[in-house]
């Protein structure tokens, strides 16, 4: 096959404003000491560039060390800075703080202690003219942006059909021969991605100036459609649910009434705070090569029941966080028959429906406030 899928991701961008460095010159020499490392017993020849450095500073990065003389009995070793990696070194960092560094020269020098027992024990001195600097520095640079991969969670791929018309528990459909239309192609139902910019953002002052020099922004997507694909990738009919409206569950649910197939899915869409909930129909009209889908009725939800297509002994979650003072909630059949009721506590903003027992067909699930006011959804025990 030579279908592909459309690989769509989210992402991050992040801005930061660079960091603007002094550096200071604070006259304060490192120190000399007579003899170091003694007990050790070790040789001239044995101090080399790590070790100069591991006793002067921490290693790191952005220090410069480098070997300028060396004889039998000493070593001198030349410090400085590389200050574009002191810059980079900064511009990682979460926080304002004076960095300490040296610059100047350092020499080791091997000389012989005679011991009481007549032994002779070699040991290292040195003589310092490395002066300490502080690096200070503030986020007030230059904004530079990146871009990195959003590892949140991975979208939707190919889109499973509930086949509904089958005798069978479970059944789905990832590739079909003969739902859409009549040729010995085969195609699939995959989502198409539109990217949108997250509410959230994480903002920082990292040197308490009060004003923001770090910011990342999310960017999502969203499945705002769908295409009708063949296995060599010829789009018989693109999808878009309009109005806002996106994909809130990765399947559809193909159902079969009067010698008619119609596709149905849950959409959502997001305005502020607040989510709203509709179920869409489709009509199939399939023919020889193309394929003929259209939107026949669509289905506001104030609740949402998940899964919407569920199977025999499941539990059915069903939100209700968006009515208000809701006292019962009731499940009929397709034939009126109330199959069950429960009441709801203050507060309450979820209730759980047992489908065992439950026969396999369409229910409503009605929740009031006990007087007046209803809403209802749909689902579907399989």
């Amino acid at each position: 096959m030579k279908f592909s899928l459309n690989t769509t991701q989210g992402y991050y961008i992040t801005k930061k404003r660079s960091p603007v460095i002094e550096l200071v010159n604070t006259y304060e020499k490192f120190r000399s000491e007579t003899h170091i490392w003694n007990f050790y017993d070790i040789s001239i020849d044995e101090i080399g560039v790590d070790a100069a450095i591991n006793y002067v500073s921490y290693g790191d990065d952005y220090v410069i060390c480098k070997e300028v003389s060396r004889t039998n009995a000493t070593v001198t070793f030349e410090f400085d800075v590389d200050i574009d990696a002191l810059k980079a070194y900064i511009a990682k960092r979460s926080y304002v703080s004076t960095i300490r560094f040296y610059k100047g020269t350092i020499t080791f020098e091997q000389s012989y202690l005679t011991n009481d027992d007549g032994t002779i024990t070699k040991r290292i001195g040195s003589r310092s003219d490395l002066y300490e600097w502080n690096c200070n520095y503030t986020f007030t640079g230059d904004w530079v942006e990146t871009k990195g991969g959003n590892t949140r969670y991975e979208p939707i791929s190919f889109i499973d059909i509930a086949d509904m018309s089958s005798p069978y528990d479970g059944n789905s459909i990832r590739l079909s021969q003969n739902i859409f239309n009549t040729d010995k192609s085969y195609e699939y139902v995959v989502p198409t991605w539109e990217v949108y910019k997250e509410d959230r953002d994480e903002s920082q002052d990292r040197d308490d100036d009060g004003e923001i020099d770090y910011i990342v922004e999310y960017y999502g997507v969203k499945a705002e459609g769908f295409q009708i694909v063949q296995d060599n990738g010829k789009v018989l009919q693109t999808i878009k649910f309009g109005d806002g409206y996106y994909i809130s569950e990765d399947y559809f649910s193909l159902l079969c009434f009067d010698n008619k197939k119609y596709l149905s899915l849950c959409v959502q869409k997001v305005t502020g705070d607040k989510y709203e909930y509709s179920r869409i129909y489709y009509a199939i009209n399939p023919n020889s090569s193309a394929s003929s889908i259209k939107a026949v009725h669509t289905e506001n939800l104030g609740i949402k029941a998940t899964p919407a297509i569920a199977r025999q002994s499941e539990v059915v979650n069903v939100d209700i966080s968006k009515f208000k003072n809701a006292r019962q909630v009731v499940v009929v059949g397709s034939n009126g028959q109330t199959m069950m009721q429960q009441g709801v506590r203050d507060g309450q903003d979820k209730v759980q429906i047992r489908t065992t027992g439950l026969p396999a067909g369409m229910y409503v699930v009605k929740v009031s406030d006990g007087k007046s006011a209803s809403d209802d959804c749909k689902i579907i025990i399989r």
